[in-house]
């Protein structure tokens, strides 16, 4: 009787055993958001222009895009992965300045082209942050402002937690002399394409602008806030029973 009993409950203790490891095991850790990389290009009297980073970009690390162009110019931009990018923001003042964004699709080289139907003045800054993203990424209003003189701000967003802020500035001046804000790096800046940008990651819920100290000028500057993905456990972990044999997420584990 002993032995039968043995024989009945050992296999089922087993899979508790099983299904407890399976339930237990500690979920992926998502990364922190990170500035990567940028790089930055800007020309004169051209209806295209490129940028590279020097490094390949990582698969799903966000890519934000700070572009200048005439104001009598629309910009289109659109990148060797087949990527798609969305407009959070655009301001000008004799020029005009555009924040995009999107998702790297793959990990690998990244051209970023920046595209307008007639010849005019360009900038153009690609700037990679690690993390997790998705499609609600953005983190309160996008904000713009526009002015003259050597003190730039955008005005404030206002985020709701843990965010990366992306600002940017379009200068009528031959050059950009651009100093960074407070709290931020990364600085981009282009003479020849007349703009500047900047980032910074920061922590907790924030009101903040983008600012800049530079050449005294007319000016359209705009900043972006961006938050992650908030993690959560994960959904893939199901767990089947065929026979004699436990599943989970189609792998067997008995």
């Amino acid at each position: 009787m002993k032995n039968k009993l043995t024989r009945i409950i050992s296999p089922i203790l087993s899979i508790i055993l099983i299904i407890t490891v399976l339930l237990f095991q500690p979920k992926e850790t998502r990364a922190v958001a990170a500035w990567v990389q940028s790089s930055s290009n800007g020309a004169n009297s051209v209806t295209t222009i490129n940028s590279t980073p020097a490094s390949n970009v990582t698969a799903w690390n966000l890519i934000v895009l700070v572009t200048h162009n005439n104001t009598t110019e629309t910009p289109s931009v659109s990148d060797n992965q087949s990527n798609t990018y969305t407009q959070h923001i655009q301001v000008s003042n004799d020029r005009e300045l555009t924040i995009f964004s999107t998702i790297a699709a793959s990990t690998g080289s990244l051209t970023v082209t920046l595209t307008t139907v007639g010849s005019n003045r360009l900038g153009l800054s690609v700037n990679e942050f690690s993390g997790s993203w998705d499609s609600s990424r953005v983190d309160g209003t996008p904000a713009s402002a526009t002015g003259t003189g050597t003190a730039v701000s955008s005005g404030n967003t206002t985020t709701t937690g843990n965010a990366v802020f992306v600002g940017g500035v379009s200068i009528s001046s031959v050059t950009t002399g651009c100093v960074l804000g407070v709290g931020y790096s990364n600085l981009d800046s282009s003479d020849t394409g007349r703009f500047c940008s900047e980032s910074k990651v920061i922590t907790g819920a924030t009101t903040d602008d983008a600012d800049f100290t530079a050449t005294s000028n007319n000016w359209a500057a705009a900043v972006v806030a961006f938050k992650e993905v908030a993690a959560s456990a994960n959904p893939q972990d199901i767990i089947i029973f065929k026979g004699d044999s436990i599943f989970k997420n189609n792998v067997i584990f008995k």
